[in-house]
């Protein structure tokens, strides 16, 4: 079974059997090999947009929308972006 390197917040994988995709809400010190329908998964170039709270610490994340009409307020301030890309959180 392959090994994935480390993944950083917002990581997404995909099973090419059933269509399942996961994301990495945090990501630690291994590597992470998910497998689904006894295949492992692919890691997908589309990123999963995480956005942050720094008043209480709220994180969220876009499933799917369009981001450029999307506002998102928590704490009566915008959240901000944490990943973007394959950039880490």
């Amino acid at each position: 079974m392959r090994k994935t390197k480390t993944p950083v917040k917002g990581t997404v994988f995909g099973c090419a059997v059933c269509g399942a995709e996961i994301t990495v809400v945090r990501g630690g010190g291994g590597a992470i090999t998910p497998v689904c329908c006894n295949q492992p998964m692919n890691r997908l170039t589309r990123p999963m947009h995480i956005y942050h709270c720094d008043v209480c610490g709220a994180e969220v994340a876009v499933l799917i929308g369009d981001e450029e009409k999307l506002k998102l307020v928590c704490c009566n301030e915008p959240m901000k972006l944490v990943t973007a890309g394959a950039r880490a959180a």
